[in-house]
C-alpha cells in the first residue's frame, strides 16, 4: 500500500515494496488493486501455474502479521500495518461492549449488541485515515 500511496503523490507511513517502488508506477494512468483473500503463491503455482494471474504476476509478497483477514483488510484500507491500525484478529474482546466481536462486520460472536444496535459508529470507533485521503488522485473501493 505504501508503494501505491507514494505513486499517487501521498506520503506513506510504511516502507515501499522493493519489488514495486512508487517510481515504477509513476507513469501509469490507472492502478487496480485486486485483493483475493486467501489466495497464496503456493496455491497458484500448484493449481494454475500458467493461468492468467500467474502469467501477469510481477512479484510475490507476503501478507501482514498476523496473516488474517481482519488484519489485512484494514491495512489495504488505511495503508497502516496491524500494529498501528490495531485490528489483529477476527474475534476481539471489546470491554466497552462486554463481548467478543467479529470486528470488521461488528457483530458479537455470542450474544451481545452489534455496533449499530449499541449506537456505535464504526467510523468513530476506528478513526483512521483512508488510503484514498492519502493519495492525490481519485480512488474507488
Amino acid at each position: 500500500m505504501a508503494s501505491l500511496i507514494a505513486a499517487r503523490g501521498g506520503t506513506a507511513v510504511a516502507p515501499q515494496l522493493r519489488t514495486l517502488p512508487a517510481a515504477a508506477l509513476a507513469d501509469t494512468t490507472t492502478l487496480v488493486l485486486l485483493v483475493i483473500d486467501g489466495l497464496g503463491a503456493d496455491w497458484l503455482a500448484r493449481h494454475a501455474p500458467h493461468g492468467l494471474l500467474a502469467r501477469h504476476r510481477h512479484a510475490t509478497i507476503t501478507s501482514v502479521f498476523p496473516s488474517t483477514t481482519a488484519a489485512a483488510i484494514p491495512t489495504f484500507l488505511t495503508g497502516l500495518p496491524p500494529q498501528q491500525h490495531g485490528l489483529t484478529g477476527w474475534f476481539t474482546y471489546l470491554r466497552e461492549l462486554g463481548s467478543v466481536m467479529t470486528v470488521l462486520p461488528g457483530h458479537p460472536r455470542y450474544g451481545g449488541a452489534s455496533y449499530g444496535s449499541a449506537g456505535i459508529d464504526p467510523a468513530r470507533l476506528f478513526a483512521l485515515r483512508s488510503v484514498f485521503t492519502q493519495m492525490r488522485t481519485r480512488g474507488f473501493a
